[in-house]
């Protein structure tokens, strides 16, 4: 005869300090299912598990413990100070209730809010992770700034252009710099501009534009300085990296725009800077029959001019990667 199994207790109690009579009678009297554990070395087991923590504010190997924890975590402390309850949250606690105010209900609240807190802060770090990638299958490189110009993030173009610091790095301090000192100040007066200028006087949010000289000569980089929103001060900066390689997918341009395989290929090889002449030496095609299926491509596409064609597919989204690693990658011969 199969034994129906023991549900699992809702939380974990673990009493580190002072005399846990009130919480474990606050629990009992709350109907709230739990179990106790009394060594502190389990509290770094139970990072998966929500835990009830009664400990001393001082408890610092105790605090240490909370850190990366992934399950919600209440913790209650006897004599709990301003600067005790700050030092808790900031190591992960998601709810801090002084030991004098535990009753069953204060007690039950605590513990809901610890759990939605837990969960919002997991949906919120979720979308954040989420954000991050799709920032990295952008054509362009992106940087977020603070308003003096330290970088908060930068997706994977952005990384690769500061790492080789030709016309855009980050110094030790996490700054952004230009390669030329002159351009490096007009950077950070337009950042700080844009960041804190606020809405203009018909609503639109403040730009800036300006060009990078690279160090030893060569194509500017053109920079645009976008505001990075009301909750987020700071700035966005987006680069445009005339050196940069991408990768567009021959079978996302034949789905879009209703073009053959062959077709497809001629086009992303134009939208990447090659020329009919060079496309057909590399194909050891006639160039006859390249500009025949050209002019399929304006037929299907609608345009006249291959300039018309290389805008819609760069404007478009056959430019976006369909993932962060596609985004580091070489461009596939056609």
């Amino acid at each position: 005869m199969l034994q129906a199994q023991k549900e699992p207790p809702a939380l974990v109690c673990v009493p580190l300090a002072g005399d846990p009579a009130p919480v474990l009678n606050a629990l009992r009297d709350a109907g709230l299912r739990h179990r106790i554990l009394e060594h502190r070395e389990h509290l770094a087991r139970m990072g998966a598990v929500p835990v009830l923590v009664l400990l001393d504010e001082t408890d610092a190997e105790a605090i240490a413990a909370l850190r990366g924890r992934t399950a919600d975590t209440t913790v209650v402390v006897r004599g709990l100070t301003a600067a005790g309850e700050e030092a808790l949250v900031r190591a992960g606690a998601d709810e801090v209730l002084d030991l004098a105010d535990v009753t069953p209900a204060r007690l039950t609240r605590a513990l809901h809010r610890a759990r939605l807190r837990r969960t919002l802060s997991d949906d919120a770090e979720r979308a954040r992770t989420v954000a991050y990638d799709m920032l990295d299958r952008l054509p362009l490189a992106l940087v977020l700034v603070r308003p003096d110009g330290r970088v908060v993030h930068a997706n994977t173009h952005a990384k690769r252009l500061l790492e080789t610091g030709t016309a855009l790095g980050r110094n030790r301090g996490g700054y952004l710099v230009a390669a030329h000192a002159d351009e490096t100040s007009r950077l950070r007066s337009t950042i700080e501009a844009v960041a804190e200028g606020g809405a203009l006087p018909d609503g639109t949010m403040p730009e800036g534009a300006i060009a990078v000289r690279p160090r030893d000569g060569g194509t500017p980089y053109a920079v645009i300085v976008v505001p990075a929103g009301p909750a987020n001060p700071g700035a966005a900066l987006f680069i445009a990296d005339p050196e940069a390689t991408f990768t567009i997918s021959d079978a996302r341009l034949s789905a879009l725009y209703g073009l053959t395989r062959s077709e497809a290929q001629i086009v992303a090889r134009l939208a990447r800077g090659q020329t009919l002449d060079q496309i057909a030496a590399d194909r050891g095609q006639q160039l006859a029959t390249l500009r025949s299926q050209l002019k399929s491509v304006f037929r299907k596409t609608s345009t006249q001019r291959q300039a018309d064609v290389i805008k819609m597919v760069l404007s478009g989204p056959a430019v976006i990667a369909a993932s962060a690693a596609d985004s580091e990658a070489s461009p596939d011969p056609a």
